[in-house]
This record gives C-alpha cells, structure tokens and sequence, in this order.
C-alpha cells in the first residue's frame, strides 16, 4: 500500500528536524564509514569465496584420497622409518630396466617361449662366478628355505639358538625348514646352544651327515658352527667328529653347510665389500662362498634392490637336487619376477649400481641427507598443524633386527592436536601410506630411505588435507606461539 502523502511530508519535516540537531562533524564521521563499508564488501566477498574455495579445494582431495584408500589393490610406500626392510613393508623401489622387464613379461608373450627361457638360464647362470657354483630363484625366502629342506629328504638339519631370527615374513628360520609336509617326510629340524652364546659343546649331537644352518645379522661373529670347525681343524687326525684333549666336541668337517644372509652386496672385489658407510661392512655373497659354505640364501630385494624373491647360490650339483626337487616347481619364482632379478644383479656385475634405486639411497652422503632435511623442516615449521619440528641424526638400520647401521637424518614432528601414535597410524592409512616412527613426543620421519622425487608427496601426506581436518585448532589465534627455526639435535 502507498505512503499518504502527509505521512510523506511528516517524515521529511522530521528527519530535517533531527539533522538540524546533529553536529557537522557527526554527520562526517557518518559518511566516512559508510564509505569504508562499502570499500570492505566486495574484499569480505572476496575472502568469503576464496575460504568456500579452499573448503571446497580439500574437501575434494579428501574424498579423492578417501577413494584412493578404499579402491587401490597396492598402495604405494614412502618409507619413512629407519629401516630399510621393515617386517611390514614388503619389496623395494626397482630400476627403470628391471621394471621394464617386469611389465614386459605381464603384456608379451614372448618371455615365455623356448628360446626366451633358455636366454634367460643363461644369463642367470652368468651371475655367479665359478664352475661350480650355481644360482636359482625362488618366489620368497620361504621358499628359497623349503626347497633347500626338500632337496635332503631324511636329513637332519642343525640351527644354533643364538642365531634364529625370523625371515621377512616373521616365520622363525628353523620354522621355515620343516614347515609343510617335510616335516612329515622325515627333514628333522634341530637347535642347539643357548641363546646368549656359542659354546664349544654346542656341536656335541651333530652328526657328520647333518646340514647346519646358520644366519649371519651383522654381529662380526661369523657363522655359528665356523669356531667350531676352526678347533676342528687344529686337532690333528681325523676330519670326523672327535673329543678334543679338554673334552670338547668338535664338527665335522664333511658337514653340509648353509648361510642365510639377510644383507648381503653382490660384488666380487678382493675385499669382498662395497664402500657403503654402513658399519659393520655388508659381506659379498660371491666371496662367502669362497669360505666353504655350500649354500646361500639371501633375499632378492633388500640393498640387493631387485623384485621380492629368495636367492639360492651355491654348489652346482646341490642347486641341482633343488631344482629337481617335486616342491621346486611351486617355489620358483615366476618368469618375470627372475628376469627382473636377473637385470639387477647384471647392474651390479657392471658398476651399473647407481641405477637400482636401493643402492643410490645406500651411497646417499650424509650431508646431502642434512640439506634435505633442514629443507623439508623449513618446510613444515610453516604449517599451522605442526606445533615443533626438530631435525636429529639417528643412524637408520637395514633390518630390524641387524647390527648394521649407516648414518641417517630425521624429523621430529608434533602435531598441534594429534597424538604422535594416532598421527602415525593415520599416515600408515593415507595414498601413498608414510610409516613412520614415533615415541610419546613426536612422530620420526626417517629420510635414509626415502627417494628424493618422494620429498613432495612427503609433505603433502605429511600435512595433507585429511590431517588438517583433525586440527581444528591449529589456524586459532589462541594455537600457541608460531615454530621457531628447526635445529638439528644430538
């Protein structure tokens, strides 16, 4: 309905009224901010859109991730833990070439015709040094040790506690000998010592027709029964097992002899070691053999840097009874897996080391990780989500279990909200999962074993959308003092 036009000229003689009252300066003070508001709102717009965009921005890297996480059958590892083969990470970064082989023997035929077969015993048989030597190639350590169990039916084999650790798959090694129907076919699995040491008497019911297994994990102390058959060899007369003059027990000599070598390079130098800076020196498994083993197993990926598999290398007549045994067939590793393998270990024949991916990281200096690190620190000192960022220098491990070490750098990380637990376990659950490690401060990011090109995918996961989401707090004015500049920690 319309105003009356007397309501109209009341309004006007009022509002004149009260203007006439209001002071000039008011009236100033009045359309000056009604000017500055004017100015802020298309600026307000403007934050207001950029802040539904951002919201908008990680609320679909979220569900992407989230997809990512539940569709993915092989989730990609940035490891970030300090060891290089930790118990639940299964396999290593490969070369270009062996994955390229790798992929070949999925798409192409050709891999699997006669003449390609035997192209390839060839060039593994050129992978080892020696007439008498040969190598094969099984699917897993397990059974690299089942066949090896399975080619002496009847024969008792001989571990030393002090020596038992568990394989890759967290089966214990003498496990791994007699699991299946071996145990049923009469392969006895024996151990023998205590668990603190070797004694002189260890080898007191070891019969000369016995294999004894032991593992090397980086100690210096050799294999077990090497005392042994040192004392043994001293004594004069019989090779057999015979009392010493103190009444000691010693090993025969004509003992079939087995090494597991968790770590081991491939090289063939006179010293038997690369230059890595891991102490103790990682052993050769060429060289070992040299010693009067008859036997190796080793992993195929691990410093070795090929596909998962387990390597047998040893005397040429016992492959043979492996590779002729009925489980070895069930054990051997598929075509593409041993010509992935076979192009790794070529790598490390040729000098060609600095391809395979495992091994740059092994030869990786130690200041070349402390620039990353104080990169990557800077980095992340920057995010609201992170309440401290601490750079140490930790030495990280290639087993967990090992003595071997090699200098490392980290970053202590603490996150404004999350538990350093709960922080980790989300990370282990992202595209790509970060394992890393943590104690009741901080969450570890070991950078030893983590590639280069992964820096950037690092950080994103690290301080990703699905971890701000659980941060509410941390853009709060109220969140604390802003980081200081990491320093590194002894």
């Amino acid at each position: 309905m319309a105003i009356p036009p007397w309501a109209v000229d009341a309004l006007r003689r009022g509002v004149g009224s009260i203007m006439e009252k209001v002071p000039p300066e008011t009236i100033d003070q009045l359309k000056k901010r009604a000017g500055d508001l004017l100015t802020e709102l298309p600026q307000s717009a403007a934050r207001g859109v950029d802040s539904v965009m951002r919201g908008a921005k990680a609320g679909k890297q979220s569900v992407q991730r989230w997809a990512r996480r539940h569709v993915s059958l092989i989730t990609p590892v940035v490891n970030a833990s300090g060891c290089l083969s930790p118990n639940h990470v299964v396999g290593v970064p490969l070369s270009a070439e062996a994955v390229e082989v790798a992929d070949e023997s999925v798409h192409s035929g050709l891999l699997f015709n006669a003449a390609s077969q035997q192209r390839l015993v060839r060039r593994i048989s050129k992978c080892v040094v020696g007439n008498d030597l040969a190598i094969l190639i099984a699917s897993s350590v397990d059974g690299a040790c089942l066949a090896v169990a399975a080619s002496k039916p009847g024969t008792p084999f001989f571990f030393h506690r002090s020596q038992s650790p568990r394989l890759p798959s967290g089966t214990p090694i003498p496990d791994a000998f007699s699991a299946g129907h071996f145990a049923a076919s009469g392969t006895r699995v024996q151990e023998v010592g205590s668990a603190d040491r070797i004694d002189a008497n260890d080898g007191r019911s070891v019969p000369e027709s016995a294999v004894v297994v032991a593992v090397d994990i980086g100690s210096g102390e050799g294999p077990w029964f090497q005392s042994l058959l040192d004392a043994n060899s001293t004594a004069p007369g019989s090779t057999h097992s015979s009392r010493g003059e103190a009444g000691t027990v010693k090993l025969s000599s004509k003992l079939s002899k087995v090494l597991y070598m968790p770590a081991a390079n491939w090289s063939a130098g006179e010293a038997g070691t690369v230059s890595y800076p891991v102490t103790p020196e990682i052993p050769s498994v060429l060289n070992s053999l040299a010693s009067d083993l008859d036997l190796i197993i080793t992993p195929g990926n691990g410093i070795l840097g090929g596909p998962k598999s387990g390597l047998i290398i040893g005397k040429a007549d016992w492959i043979t009874a492996i590779a002729r045994s009925p489980i070895w067939l069930s054990v051997e590793a598929d075509l593409g897996t041993q010509a992935s393998m076979v192009v790794t270990l070529e790598s490390h024949l040729s000098g060609a080391v600095e391809e395979i991916p495992v091994q740059a990281m092994l030869r990786t200096a130690e200041e070349n990780l402390r620039s990353r690190a104080e990169r990557l620190a800077i980095r992340l000192a920057a995010e609201p989500a992170v309440r401290s960022c601490q750079i140490t220098a930790s030495p990280a491990s290639l087993i967990p279990a090992g003595k071997w070490a090699l200098p490392s750098r980290q970053l202590r990380l603490a996150h404004r909200d999350l538990a350093p637990a709960h922080w980790a376990e989300q990370l282990a659950n992202e595209v790509p999962a970060v394992l890393v490690g943590h104690d009741e401060d901080a969450i570890i990011v070991d950078l030893r074993w983590i590639q280069p090109s992964d820096d950037v995918a690092l950080v994103q996961t690290l301080v990703g959308p699905s971890v701000l989401e659980n941060a509410p707090a941390a853009a709060s004015k109220d969140a604390g003092p802003p980081n200081v500049p990491p320093t590194e920690a002894n």
